[in-house]
């Protein structure tokens, strides 16, 4: 009787799985999953959101290095004619 209390006690113990599977576990499972694929998608809204502001940028940075070479040849023209000004 003793040895099939322990037999008993040591089978429930022991980890094991079922064949059986809960209607809770496929919710979970489908929310997942589902939570998942909404994370990707906002995830590349986000990426393309990025990459427009940094195509904008990239126009505005080649403006001001335009901008930034005129005056610097304006300043070269003007250093210039004030130099040959006071000779």
């Amino acid at each position: 009787m003793e040895d099939d209390e322990r037999l008993r006690r040591r089978q429930d113990d022991q980890w094991h799985i079922g064949k059986t599977i809960d209607a809770g576990h496929i919710l979970t499972t489908a929310i997942l999953v589902m939570s998942a694929f909404w994370f990707i998608s906002d995830l590349n809204t986000r990426i393309a959101v990025v990459e427009a502001k940094s195509g904008a940028q990239d126009k505005i940075v080649d403006e001001i290095r335009g901008d930034i070479k005129e005056i610097k040849r304006l300043l070269w023209e003007i250093n210039g004619n004030g130099g040959d000004r006071a000779t």
